[in-house]
């Protein structure tokens, strides 16, 4: 009876496949901690969890994906010290416990020793495979003197260092915390965005190549919320991916689109290609050749009007489950564009695969020029990996003459950017694009 208990006892605190303790151990163990902390010490909680584990889970399947879970297990062990505690508090996450800490540097070179570790290959029926680790760090007594605080903010520095790119760490902000709880702010009021319809499309115009006519236009998304006025995307995507909305969002940003290029159409503007932005939910929860192909026939649109942007991010993870969607896509007529280029981390071998018609150079890279050398090389280098791939290029970002004087020198197919115009509501760009049309009047 005594073996039975203490078994069941190991079971209720460990898991049952690492042998690792579990969250409620771990809990424990933190509070144990964070009470008998001396006063000039402190502790350190990181949280980690595997980057893309999910890939490998879906594409070897769960044994596989438990195999990685024991080996990243072994590593772990091997890479902290005999007293660090870790244990596993989820799929594919991890807590570790690290005590007697004189500052907090010591608590970021141990995360640093883990995503070092976690970088180099697992073995897995014969094959290297890689994940990597991202961990946020929250420190007692400096970021909370509670379980529940301290595992909070460890985790809200987990989606930091997930937010600067994976395969890092993070350590804990105040002003995270902040973030956050703006976040819980607007998570309601976004959702009532939609019902009341309180979005609104924006439109900057995309330029040829001297930056004297418009030949597009992207579509952006803008919030008009009724408190604070325009809110950028760039302040609400993020939550609205994290809750999923994008799927309802992007399908507004569609329609809404559609709808305003057969109304230029109609008034007899000039034609131009219209560029829309995908968001990942659209590409993989909903048949969306069938939804373009629809949207066409209602508002009569020649396909080859409408370009359909994919930033290269998802396309690295995402490639080969959505290769059928883009050639259908292409089969409609529709262009496609890869956004963001030059963010991603992975071969380059997509572009020849997918039926990609245009990439977009990343703001980033424009930024600096002319006085960033480096800038102003891989911006070569892109154009002229563009133009080898028979790809329209597109430089996002242009401010200045210069950077305009140097894209047009090395032959950059479009330009978009501040220099030409801040992306305005579809009454300005009417009026933009109608004396844009008495200027190659006069012109001609």
């Amino acid at each position: 009876m005594k073996a039975s208990e203490a078994k069941l006892s190991h079971l209720v605190h460990h898991d049952a496949l690492t042998n690792l303790p579990n969250r409620l151990l771990f809990s424990a163990r933190l509070d144990h901690a964070i009470t008998h902390r001396n006063t000039n010490e402190k502790i350190a909680m990181l949280h980690m969890d595997l980057d893309r584990f999910k890939h490998i889970n879906d594409s070897l399947g769960h044994t596989y994906g438990d195999e990685l879970l024991i080996q990243v297990t072994a590593r772990l062990t091997q890479t902290l010290n005999p007293t660090d505690i870790v244990a596993r508090v989820g799929g594919d996450e991890f807590s570790i416990l690290v005590e007697e800490l004189d500052d907090n540097d010591d608590a970021s070179r141990v995360a640093d020793n883990i995503v070092a570790a976690m970088e180099q290959p697992f073995t897995l029926n014969g094959h290297d495979y890689f994940t990597t680790a991202s961990i946020g760090i929250a420190i007692a007594p400096d970021h909370g003197e509670d379980i529940d605080v301290l595992t909070k903010n460890a985790d809200i520095a987990l989606n930091q260092a997930k937010d600067l790119g994976r395969n890092n760490y993070a350590l804990f902000q105040p002003e995270l915390s902040e973030s956050v709880e703006e976040w819980i702010k607007l998570e309601p009021q976004l959702r009532k965005a939609i019902s009341e319809k309180q979005f609104r499309l924006f439109y900057q115009p995309q330029m040829d190549r001297s930056g004297d006519n418009i030949i597009g236009a992207e579509a952006l998304i803008r919030w008009q919320h009724p408190e604070r006025g325009l809110i950028s995307p760039i302040h609400f995507l993020g939550i609205a991916e994290e809750i999923g909305l994008m799927k309802k969002i992007g399908n507004w940003v569609l329609e809404e689109a559609f709808q305003q290029l057969a109304i230029w159409r109609q008034a007899g503007l000039r034609s131009f290609k219209l560029a829309i932005n995908l968001a990942s939910d659209q590409i993989t929860k909903q048949n969306l050749p069938d939804k373009i192909s629809s949207l066409l026939n209602a508002y009569k649109i020649p396909p080859d009007m409408i370009e359909l942007e994919i930033l290269e991010t998802f396309l690295l993870e995402h490639q080969h489950e959505s290769s059928k969607t883009f050639t259908e896509l292409r089969a409609l007529g529709i262009n496609l564009a890869l956004d963001d280029f030059g963010t991603g981390y992975s071969s380059l071998s997509y572009l020849k695969k997918l039926p990609i018609n245009k990439i977009k150079i990343d703001q980033s890279l424009v930024r600096d020029i002319p006085e960033d050398a480096n800038d102003e090389a891989i911006t070569k280098a892109v154009i002229l990996l563009g133009h080898t791939l028979d790809l329209k290029v597109c430089a996002e970002g242009v401010e200045t003459p210069e950077q305009r004087a140097f894209l047009e020198i090395e032959g950059c197919d479009q330009l978009q950017g501040y220099l030409f115009s801040k992306p305005i509501d579809p009454a300005d760009f009417s009026n933009l694009l109608r004396q844009h049309n008495r200027l190659v009047a006069l012109e001609a």
